[in-house]
């Protein structure tokens, strides 16, 4: 590189200097702009996190879809300047004319779903591929947080489906048995994967499996062993705890990333299903369903949101409030 393209390399040592490769600053349409917006983010937030704290309300979510707005803002002057001369400048954004004709930076075009297609619930939008997600969680491992966290991804208003773990496995929807098709994701404690994945395989282009571990009992963790398969992602209890908004927000974006990482072989590197628009939704969805839960700590255990999937009482299981109060635990089922 040309000594005139890159500052002095010690200079970015001092704690209060953010250095940024061009390669970052790069994108081509709406989800690599917000895949891009996340990651500045974050690395803005590790390196000055000494000043701003370590979940910095300045940094949230709302703040990031300010800047995503102001780079498509941004984008749509670059092309209403193209054919300017370079002397031309937007005094709001101090963008030159004729900049498309001598730079990479490529429009942002925001991307639109086929929601006319029967089966876009079920559909990756890049590939057209239908798949199904498995929450299978062991009992006690914050399977509920789990779970919401991905529907609210997928189908943010949907009732929560469970497949129960008896003779036949059926899947209940609201207190009624459903077929599996009529839902994306599906929580179960039933911890045979190949066993699903044999038998679901053939009605979907691909089955995937979203785990929570949690300690070191094996009653709360499934063998490593299916940790390692490609449609297998496993979380630790760890990661899905959380006691204000700015956490919330964060273990969204972190359990998200994880995800497109985990499944990009076949969601693809920015799909519009993991976008910033999908993990707002997560965040509401865990915000509806603590509220919930907040709302029957004083009842028995037997009674069940049918959305959600919380129970009554959660607050006094363990005879303390959790670090979330919002992690509802779910008995096996028999």
């Amino acid at each position: 590189d040309s000594e005139e393209l890159r500052i002095n390399p010690k200079l970015c040592e001092y704690n209060n200097v953010l250095c940024l490769e061009y390669e970052d600053l790069i994108y081509a349409n709406r989800s690599q702009l917000e895949t891009m917006v996340q990651k500045l983010t974050a690395i803005f937030q590790d390196r000055f996190g000494y000043f701003f704290g370590e979940n910095s309300s300045l940094l949230g979510s709302e703040s990031q879809m300010n800047a995503i707005q102001r780079l498509e803002e941004m984008d749509k002057a670059v092309a209403s300047l193209s054919s300017q001369p370079a002397s031309v400048i937007d005094k709001k954004f101090g963008v030159h004319g004729g900049h498309r004709s001598n730079s990479n930076l490529l429009e942002v075009k925001p991307l639109a779903a086929n929601e006319g297609d029967p089966d876009f619930k079920h559909m990756a939008e890049d590939v057209k591929k239908s798949f199904h997600v498995f929450a299978a969680t062991p009992p006690h491992t914050a399977s509920t947080v789990l779970t919401n966290w991905i529907m609210g991804i997928f189908e943010p208003e949907e009732y929560y489906s469970f497949m129960v773990n008896t003779k036949g496995r059926p899947v209940l929807q609201n207190g009624v048995e459903i077929p599996i098709s009529k839902t994306i994701v599906t929580k179960t404690h039933y911890l045979d994967l190949l066993a699903l994945y044999k038998r679901f395989r053939k009605e979907f282009d691909e089955v995937f499996f979203v785990v929570s571990n949690r300690g070191t009992d094996p009653e709360t963790r499934i063998d490593y062993d299916f940790c390692e398969y490609n449609n297998v992602l496993c979380i630790e209890y760890d990661d899905l705890v959380y006691s204000n908004n700015i956490e919330l927000e964060l273990m969204v974006q972190k359990l998200t990333r994880m995800f497109q990482d985990r499944f990009e072989y076949f969601f693809g590197a920015n799909s519009p299903l993991l976008d910033m628009e999908k993990q707002k939704n997560a965040v509401q969805r865990l915000k509806e369903m603590d509220e919930v839960t907040r709302s029957m700590a004083d009842q028995t255990f037997d009674h069940v949101d049918q959305k959600f999937g919380v129970h009554g009482g959660h607050r006094n299981r363990d005879d303390s409030e959790s670090k979330s109060a919002l992690a509802p635990q779910v008995p096996e089922e028999a």
